[in-house]
């Protein structure tokens, strides 16, 4: 992890809550920006739905991912780069797998003047999204517990 937690609720409200409304402000503004473009036709796009599909990858990112990650230099950090994006991608495969294709692809339909994705379907994304990661994560805890 970044850094270490506290029982500080200042600490915790800056590590925890700040980091991921940040990205997702950050992620709107630029994506509306992008969609705002004379070229594009936006019609029914929202970049407040777009820079959501991206926010919960770009917070994971944020949390298992230090500084020192980059810079290191000893004879474990070649295990340290292939460990960590691994545990990252089992752990995480619903966010990764499910909601960037989507947030891709709702930015490729402005790019090629195609009808927005329906409000229906934005809600099924985010609930599957929500219930398959939590579903995973139970799947692996149960699977390690049994294996040891």
């Amino acid at each position: 992890m970044i850094f270490s937690l506290t029982n500080d609720p200042h600490d915790l409200l800056l590590k925890l809550a700040l980091p991921p409304i940040v990205a997702f402000l950050a992620g709107w503004i630029i994506i509306s920006a992008w969609a705002n473009r004379q070229d594009a036709e936006a019609t029914g796009f929202s970049p407040a739905v777009a820079s959501a599909f991206f926010t919960p990858a770009i917070f994971i990112t944020y949390l298992l991912f230090p500084p020192q990650f980059f810079t290191m230099s000893s004879s474990s950090a070649v295990l340290t780069i292939v460990l960590i994006p691994t545990v990252c991608g089992l752990l995480f495969a619903p966010t990764f797998f499910l909601l960037l294709p989507f947030g891709i692809k709702s930015l490729a339909r402005v790019q090629e003047q195609m009808p927005a994705f329906s409000g229906g379907l934005l809600f099924t994304v985010f609930a599957s999204w929500l219930i398959t990661q939590a579903g995973w994560l139970a799947f692996l805890v149960y699977a390690l517990a049994h294996a040891l």
